[in-house]
């Protein structure tokens, strides 16, 4: 299964900023690297995905764009993996947004995140 490298996922968080989304303080890339290392073992794109998209909004690692850059690189796993990102990250997506703001608030949101892919199955 292909998971996307740190450099990827900084270069996504970093094309999405908006030019007064920049601070003089670092991004905590260490927290995004555990997260993709936890994602090594996971066999099924669906869950690698959400389990990314939940854990890198939860993270907070980069001082803008978490919840955005989380999105992309849920989008990103499942495109690569051979599986329709749209399909379970659609544009504007309703459902996902209060879990992803629950997450940025701190709150463990695998388990719904994972439930809710698993419904568009």
């Amino acid at each position: 299964m292909r998971i996307p490298s740190l450099e990827t996922v900084v270069a996504f968080n970093h094309s999405i900023r908006e030019a007064d989304e920049w601070f003089e303080e670092p991004d905590e890339l260490d927290r995004v690297g555990r997260i993709l290392d936890q994602l090594v073992d996971e066999t099924d794109p669906v869950v690698a995905s959400a389990l990314s998209v939940s854990r890198l909004a939860q993270s907070q690692a980069f001082t803008e764009a978490n919840k955005r850059t989380a999105v992309l690189v849920g989008r990103w796993i499942l495109d690569r993996n051979g599986i329709d990102g749209a399909k379970y990250i659609p544009e504007n997506d309703m459902e996902l947004a209060p879990l992803l703001l629950q997450a940025a608030r701190g709150a463990d949101m695998s388990g719904e995140v994972i439930s809710l892919f698993d419904s568009r199955r």
